[in-house]
């Protein structure tokens, strides 16, 4: 009998596939994505306000965190040696309500159960929160070369990719709204810098005339709460001004204080 944990054979396949995407990002053309990352998030993370943010998933080199205001940051992974707590991505130890932003990058890719894991950043964020979702597009030439490449069991094209129509689709139904949407690495994913180097004037060409074409999206999305109305009873008259319909004649003429005009 082993005498290892019981949740390391628990998080082994998704540390595993972690581990290889991680490396994969070692070398183009993932360190060129890393890049584009950061100057991204260097723009979108001093919009987020809060006291507490969640990274999901992998965590690039260069500590991204940096650009954000919010002063508290926690990385939740299944790598042990790359994050500050050891958690399945579907069953966050998080405290409801308690999250202003969530950052997740292949979060969606790395989970056994996408929609599970969208219900529990659901149930951690605060209303009103972000999230902001990094995800390989099914649609450009990365979609391509998971389809060729798949069988080989390698990371990143071992994993499932989602389109951003499909990932907003999910959001809307948990009642968050699409702030922006942006997409970035349209070169084919070539591993030679010379030839990464000869293409670069494809990446501004595709961006243009075909900007569906992208390996790589970022969603930014808030958290809507309906707010209720409440019914306010109805207004209830007191005493009636008019009695019977009629109005009632001054007493002061009953009591002879009424001062009759000659004729």
């Amino acid at each position: 009998m082993s005498n290892e944990p019981d949740h390391i054979d628990a998080y082994s396949k998704g540390d595993k596939q972690t581990h290889a995407l991680l490396n994969w990002y070692g070398q183009l053309p993932g360190t060129s994505i890393w890049r584009h990352l950061d100057s991204r998030l260097e723009e979108l993370l001093p919009k987020t306000f809060g006291y507490h943010a969640l990274w999901l998933g992998l965590l690039p080199e260069g500590q991204p965190m940096r650009h954000s205001p919010i002063q508290h940051h926690c990385h939740l992974s299944q790598l042990t040696e790359r994050a500050d707590a050891l958690s399945a991505l579907d069953a966050l130890p998080v405290q409801s309500e308690s999250i202003d932003l969530v950052v997740m990058i292949h979060a969606l890719e790395l989970s056994p159960d996408p929609h599970q894991l969208l219900r529990e950043v659901d149930r951690v964020l605060v209303p009103e929160g972000e999230v902001l979702i990094i995800h390989f597009n099914p649609l450009g030439w990365y979609g391509l070369w998971r389809g060729l490449l798949s069988w080989r069991g390698q990371a990143p094209w071992s994993l499932p990719f989602y389109t951003a129509y499909r990932i907003r689709d999910w959001m809307s139904l948990l009642g968050y709204e699409v702030l922006s949407t942006q997409g970035w690495e349209y070169t084919p994913p070539f591993k030679s810098p010379g030839l990464r180097q000869r293409l670069e004037w494809y990446e501004s060409f595709a961006h243009r005339y075909v900007p569906f074409f992208n390996g790589m999206s970022l969603i930014r999305i808030k958290k809507r709460v309906a707010r209720l109305t409440p019914i306010l009873p109805r207004w209830k008259p007191g005493r009636r001004f008019v009695a019977n319909g009629k109005l009632a004649e001054p007493t002061s003429r009953e009591n002879g204080l009424v001062r009759n005009e000659p004729e």
